[in-house]
């Protein structure tokens, strides 16, 4: 495991340091993807998320599941048992 740290910006920026960008992968111009968890932020790149969801695309598409239609069933899904559940 590779520490770092690094300072917020005004404008919300942060630099991530050279070693853990080195061990990701992360060269210029790679997006990447911010998920908030319990304690923290977890910083992952985008390719890496699209790989990670791809067989809930694919039931997705199998379910004729739209983004509206699946947003629809996430919000029903909060309200049945709360954020943190759902």
């Amino acid at each position: 495991m590779t520490f770092g740290t690094s300072k917020v910006t005004s404008k919300g920026q942060v630099t991530i340091p050279a070693e853990i960008r080195k061990n990701l992968g992360l060269e210029d111009g790679t997006n990447v993807v911010f998920l908030e968890v319990e304690g923290g932020v977890l910083i992952k790149s985008e390719k890496n998320i699209r790989e990670a969801l791809k067989p809930f695309d694919r039931r997705r598409k199998e379910l004729k599941l739209t983004k509206k239609g699946l947003e629809k069933e996430v919000r029903e899904e909060r309200k049945r048992h709360g954020p943190k559940n759902a």
